[in-house]
C-alpha cells in the first residue's frame, strides 16, 4: 500500500477546476439568496443546489486531503464570487452608495454565508459524496 499520496498534474487540474465551477456556483446561488427582490428563488432550490455540487465534487477525488483541499478553495471563490455579485450593481452610473460602503456589506455578508452556509453545505455534500463513490 502506498501511504505517499502524490498529486499530479491531471489531479491538480481537476482539484483547481472542479473547485471553482462549484465555487461560483455556490457564490451566485448565495448571492440569489441575498436578493430575494431581485430573484425570488427559493431557498431551498439554492442551499440544495449548493450541497448538490458538494456531492459531485467529493465522487470526484480519490482521497479526503484532495476533497479538503477543493472544499477549502471552493469556500474561497465563493466568498470572491458573492462579493463581486453583490457589488457589481454599484458599480454602474446609477449607483446609489457607491463602491467602497457597498463593497464593506458585500464582504461582510460573503464571509457569514461563506462560513455558515457554503463550508458545512459543500463539506457534508464532499463528504457524502467520497463516502459513496467508488474509488478503491
Amino acid at each position: 500500500m502506498n501511504l505517499t499520496m502524490r498529486m499530479t498534474s491531471h489531479d491538480i487540474g481537476l482539484l483547481v477546476g472542479v473547485a471553482l465551477w462549484v465555487g461560483i456556483i455556490a457564490g451566485l446561488a448565495m448571492a440569489t439568496q441575498a436578493l430575494p427582490l431581485f430573484a425570488p428563488v427559493p431557498a431551498l432550490v439554492l442551499v440544495g443546489s449548493v450541497f448538490l455540487a458538494g456531492l459531485g465534487m467529493g465522487s470526484l477525488f480519490k482521497n479526503l486531503t484532495q476533497v479538503l483541499l477543493a472544499v477549502i478553495f471552493t469556500v474561497i471563490v465563493s466568498v470572491l464570487v458573492m462579493t463581486l455579485a453583490l457589488v457589481y450593481p454599484e458599480m454602474g452610473p446609477e449607483a446609489l452608495l457607491g463602491v467602497e460602503a457597498a463593497l464593506a456589506g458585500a464582504f461582510r455578508k460573503a464571509i457569514l454565508s461563506g462560513f455558515f452556509f457554503v463550508l458545512p453545505l459543500t463539506l457534508i455534500g464532499a463528504l457524502l459524496g467520497r463516502l459513496f463513490s467508488r474509488h478503491s
